[in-house]
């Protein structure tokens, strides 16, 4: 498939409307790697808790623009990276917790890839909709040859004795039973550590103290993986929204601003987690705010 930032793209306004949900894969490249947008599915959540201080107001206008109701349909999309020489994963979905989800094994074969060629997994952080499908039911690893890899700060969160009082036991529980299987394979790194030649962390804290972006170079192009830093295009819209999981708001709506500001001043190639499928597009300027162009085909 041609190079998605050497061909000319045709951009369209974000209607999630007319967006049809799939599950799936998605194939693009970066220079060299070959991508994958990869779906584990869907879940369906109150809109508040995407825009928890949001004036009620003037969510329901927002949402009415966007034809939406209080009620949003969220994909999983993961990114598969395969560098020729690695195939490394970045996030692994809800698991089958859920039943519009769990699908992301099914959609990596569907792309070609057995759980055991994936060696590396890169976990942004430890909510479950993203840690969820790297264990089975059984709680043993999904990929049994990968190195699952999460920041020093996101294991030292979750796993702080005060974090029982301030998250409580049915948040909590299901992340440390997570990384718990994962324990012989799980390496800490630091927030900004080169993971692999052209892949590298960016630290993104604020929805958790641990949260990573993933920059991903090669041949001159770039893309930039976004986690929680934003759910929802209303997100550029109204950066100062928080999600109700936002463990620091302040410092959740100062790292929006950030990679908003950045992305959209340098036209970045951008793969959001909870965006419509693939997930692929840009963020510009549009005025005091900012917009989400989507990359929808060549």
């Amino acid at each position: 498939m041609a190079n998605w930032c050497g061909r000319r793209l045709r951009f369209n306004r974000h209607d999630t409307k007319h967006t049809k949900l799939m599950t799936g894969s998605f194939r693009f490249h970066i220079g060299a790697f070959t991508c994958y947008s990869v779906s584990d599915g869907t879940r369906t959540y109150p809109a508040k808790a995407f825009f928890a201080n949001a004036p009620d107001d003037v969510l329901a206008a927002a949402l009415a623009r966007h034809g939406q109701s209080a009620e949003l349909v969220t994909p999983f999309s993961s990114l598969l990276v395969d560098t020729g020489v690695s195939c490394l994963l970045v996030d692994t979905g809800t698991g089958p917790v859920v039943d519009t989800a769990g699908k992301l094994l099914d959609s990596l074969r569907g792309a070609g890839y057995a759980p055991e060629a994936v060696d590396t997994v890169v976990l942004t952080h430890g909510h479950a909709d993203h840690i969820g499908g790297a264990v089975r039911r059984s709680g043993q690893p999904a990929f049994p040859n990968a190195r699952y890899l999460l920041t020093r700060a996101e294991w030292e969160y979750w796993m702080a004795p005060a974090m029982l009082l301030r998250a409580g036991e049915s948040r909590l529980q299901p992340t440390r039973a997570i990384l718990d299987g994962l324990k012989d394979g799980l390496r800490l790194i630091e927030a900004d550590a080169d993971i692999a030649p052209g892949i590298r962390a960016l630290p993104a804290p604020g929805h958790t103290p641990g949260n990573i972006a993933l920059e991903i170079e090669s041949a001159g192009d770039r893309l930039v993986l976004i986690p929680d830093v934003f759910a929802h295009p209303l997100h550029l819209e109204h950066p100062d929204w928080n999600i109700v999981a936002d463990a620091d708001a302040a410092q959740a709506v100062a790292t929006r601003r950030r990679f908003l500001e950045r992305l959209a001043l340098a036209g970045t190639l951008v793969l959001v987690y909870h965006f419509a499928p693939p997930g692929l597009g840009r963020v510009v300027r549009q005025g005091d705010v900012w917009g989400w162009e989507p990359i929808e085909r060549l």
